[in-house]
């Protein structure tokens, strides 16, 4: 995830980048999400601040989240990644004590590999 941030005259400009492979969604045209962003600011007080009004005594966050229309033709999910690695662990003791050189190194090689399947919206 990536982001930015641009001051302005009148305060700042937020800018966020997530990817869609880490996200679970149909593939409904068009779309509506919902989001809502909320930072908390300390300073002297403990200042909280929302894209969104939040009137007291209530209790329902989705009730209360921004509405985002239009989203259509997004890439699906679904995704299977395999990233293949190799790593090496080499040690060696001093053959006769500190300052004398090392004895044949002991080497230990590993293979493996990361695999990550994020499932499409209907899994």
């Amino acid at each position: 995830m990536g982001c930015g941030r641009a001051h302005r005259l009148g305060g700042w400009t937020l800018e966020m980048r997530i990817p869609f492979s880490s996200l679970r969604y149909t593939d409904r045209n068009p779309q509506t999400w919902r989001s809502m962003l909320y930072r908390i600011y300390p300073h002297e007080f403990w200042y909280q601040m929302l894209s969104t009004t939040w009137p007291r005594g209530v209790d329902c966050w989705v009730c209360r989240s921004n509405p985002l229309h239009g989203l259509i033709n997004l890439p699906s999910g679904g995704s299977l990644v395999v990233a293949p690695y190799v790593s090496e662990r080499r040690s060696a003791d001093p053959e006769t004590g500190l300052g004398s050189s090392l004895a044949s190194p002991d080497n230990h090689v590993g293979l493996g590999a990361d695999v990550k399947w994020a499932p499409g919206g209907a899994t």
